[in-house]
């Protein structure tokens, strides 16, 4: 049987077999807290007086009434069922709404002496009894147009008429949650701001609102109701939670919503989601999906049957997700019941079982369906918020993926920040690292700042730190590496010069190895412009295969090479000799952050050598940005000379260069330590157009 309904929260509690109903005097004002108190347990009264108070109570226990047990005029015609709410028989006639007894001459109508004898097996029946006439009336339960008939239409005679494929899902006894939000509060609701990016008062959460409505006069709405949007130019989010609700063994049972919908579309922006807080965390239900229905009412149904077994509570979430968009009119939700349905008839298969709820496995077990909760479940990539700005939070076949963000200033916390530089204040502001330099002995922010007044020092500032290296020496002793052999030593101009002598046994693999570790390594670079500059970083936001130094073209305050201006510059390695007779190989790491292509922000790669024109062996055309790649060349053609290394970088205009710049790290230059063979003179090819190669003998021999 059911009852009209009057705004009602009751709690079921199947030890029982009694609702607990609450609103009235007594127990703890509801929406104080997330978790609240249960009323005290009131017997539910189904007595002969239909309209007999339950409980005592007047203001919102279920109540019945005199009209909802109206009969229709018999017409003579057996009419056995009784459950025919759509189709009338023929021959029968339209229920009046007036008449209140049967007709004696009916002889179909079965002879009772109580209600229990007129029990037609059909849930979506009122039955009864007329002692008077001892015949029985079974009609059609009175429907609720904003609760029964959610599925279908209510008609004038308060009977539903529903869609086919759910006739007999009849909703029985009293709603576990009611609320139609009439009287303009939240006494069954607590409210949250999750943005918590607004003043208090200020703030866009759900509220009970009157201007739009699905039944009645109010609703609870998500947007600013004076604009009648939800942009406040930030990101806006909302929980909106129910008291707690206690299904244990009362089976299967569904929640209903109407929803009013001005927003963007789909479930990656403005995501209005439902899940159901239990023991087990919140376990998401339903999410807006795309193609939702906008500005018009739309109901929303949710199988709970798999939250039977003890204490939950609904909770409805609004989350723009970014700021942007956000200037239409907003959310709305009205008519919000969880109501108890008919028992589900026996289970032949799993498919029979679902839910519809991604985060449980429906089976059908001995008859009976089975819903058991997935472990670390999502539908949507918001349930997998793990609240780290530096994570892209994703829902991947039902579980959460966290992937790290590419960019590497991205911070939560000021510890995420810490660069080990002892020269540099390290903030998070705004999930942003910043740094400042201190202004302590040995900071720097400019090469000025490091001159120490000894001209046998080359002093460099490097990532905020001045460093000074010798490079002076007054005879060659000063110069002995202690290998009389394959070198020879010398202080030529107040430096020291070692040149390989080339002898028998004294080739080394490795004729050069720059990892910028440390120090300066020789290096010479052009002056900077404006900060922005070749020049040797570590820490920071500095880029290393091989940490933690790499030979860097930027600004390492800002880590961006912008100037406002047209840039560009060189660095060269020091000398050094190639091994004669033998091949040699170049290759370098080269991280770039700048635009891709080959028309702007230009990195070239030369060979300078004395007496031999520059000659460009690398050229960048388009490269993959945001990652490092190996650079490679073939130096054959210079075997036996003493030649420098030169990066040359260039903008070609004033604009896109906030990104970090150019990071090279691994700078080598290597030799097999032994003649290439060959049969032909495409065997000795260097992909180099300004040397001449030759198979000679068997040998490759390359000249410039």
């Amino acid at each position: 049987m059911r009852s009209a309904v009057v705004r009602i929260l009751c709690v079921f509690l199947a030890t029982t077999g009694a609702w607990s109903c609450g609103g009235g005097g007594g127990g703890s004002t509801p929406g104080a807290d997330s978790m609240v108190d249960v009323p005290d347990v009131v017997p539910l009264d189904l007595g002969t007086d239909p309209g007999q108070d339950v409980g005592g109570d007047t203001h919102h226990d279920v109540t019945f009434t005199d009209s909802a047990l109206e009969t229709s005029q018999d017409d003579g015609v057996t009419d056995p069922g009784a459950t025919d709410q759509t189709t009338p028989e023929v021959g029968d006639v339209a229920d009046t709404g007036t008449d209140v007894a049967p007709d004696e001459s009916d002889p179909g109508s079965p002879p009772c002496t109580q209600d229990t004898d007129c029990d037609d097996g059909d849930p979506c029946t009122l039955d009864a009894c007329d002692t008077t006439q001892g015949q029985c009336l079974n009609q059609p339960v009175p429907c609720d147009p904003g609760l029964d008939c959610f599925t279908g239409t209510c008609g004038g005679e308060g009977s539903c008429s529903y869609a086919g494929d759910v006739s007999d899902d009849c909703f029985i006894g009293a709603p576990v949650l009611a609320d139609d939000f009439e009287a303009l509060g939240l006494d069954i609701w607590v409210v949250e701001d999750l943005a918590q990016n607004q003043l208090p008062g200020d703030e866009i959460v759900w509220a009970p609102t009157d201007l739009r409505s699905h039944s009645g006069n109010g609703s609870l709405y998500f947007g600013d109701p004076e604009s009648q949007d939800y942009d406040t130019g930030k990101v806006v989010a909302s929980n909106a939670t129910s008291v707690p609700l206690d299904l244990t063994g009362a089976g299967r049972a569904t929640l209903v919503f109407w929803v009013w919908a001005d927003v963007e579309d789909g479930d990656l922006w403005d995501v209005l989601s439902v899940a159901v807080l239990n023991e087990m965390g919140a376990i998401p239900v339903w999410t807006k999906g795309y193609g939702f229905p906008m500005k018009t009412w739309t109901p929303v149904t949710v199988d709970l049957s798999a939250f039977s077994t003890g204490t939950f509570q609904v909770v409805f979430t609004f989350n723009s997700v970014e700021h942007s968009f956000n200037d239409t009119e907003g959310l709305y939700i009205d008519d919000v019941f969880v109501l108890l349905r008919h028992p589900q008839p026996t289970c032949t298969g799993d498919d029979e079982c679902d839910d519809g709820i991604p985060c449980t496995e429906d089976s059908c077990q001995e008859g009976a369906c089975l819903h058991d909760f997935s472990s670390g479940c999502c539908s949507v990539n918001l349930d997998c918020d793990d609240f780290d700005a530096c994570t892209v939070d994703l829902c991947k076949d039902g579980g959460c993926e966290h992937i790290a963000v590419a960019d590497p200033l991205c911070c939560n916390t000021d510890w995420d920040c810490d660069d080990n530089n002892h020269c540099t204040e390290d903030v998070c502001g705004k999930n942003q690292c910043k740094y400042s330099v201190l202004a302590e002995p040995g900071c720097c922010t400019t090469v000025s700042q490091c001159d120490d007044v000894d001209p046998c020092t080359l002093d460099q500032c490097e990532a905020n730190q001045c460093l000074h290296h010798n490079f002076c020496c007054y005879s060659d002793e000063e110069c002995d590496d202690n290998d009389p052999v394959c070198t020879d030593d010398s202080c030529v101009d107040g430096k020291c010069l070692y040149q390989p002598t080339g002898g028998p046994g004294c080739c080394a693999p490795t004729i050069a190895s720059f990892a910028f570790d440390e120090g300066g390594y020789g290096w010479t670079y052009s002056p900077s412009a404006g900060g922005v500059g070749w020049q040797v970083v570590t820490g920071g936001q500095t880029k290393s295969v091989s940490a933690p130094g790499a030979l860097y073209y930027g600004d390492p305050q800002s880590w961006d090479f912008d100037n406002g201006n047209v840039n560009g510059g060189s660095a060269w390695s020091p000398e050094f000799m190639m091994q004669p007779g033998y091949p040699a190989a170049f290759s370098a790491q080269v991280y770039m952050d700048t635009e891709s292509g080959s028309t702007y922000d230009k990195l070239w790669v030369r060979v300078v050598s004395d007496g031999v024109p520059t000659v460009t062996i690398w050229t960048k055309s388009y490269v993959s940005t945001g990652q490092f790649f190996e650079l490679t060349a073939n130096l054959s053609a210079w075997a036996g000379k003493t030649i420098q290394i030169k990066f040359d970088f260039d903008t070609y205009d004033s604009l896109i260069n906030g990104g970090l710049g150019v990071f090279i790290d691994d700078v080598e230059v290597t030799t097999p330590c032994q003649p290439q063979s060959c049969n032909t003179d495409g065997d000795c090819n260097d992909g180099i157009s300004a040397s001449k190669d030759t198979c000679s003998g068997g040998t490759c021999v390359w000249e410039l």
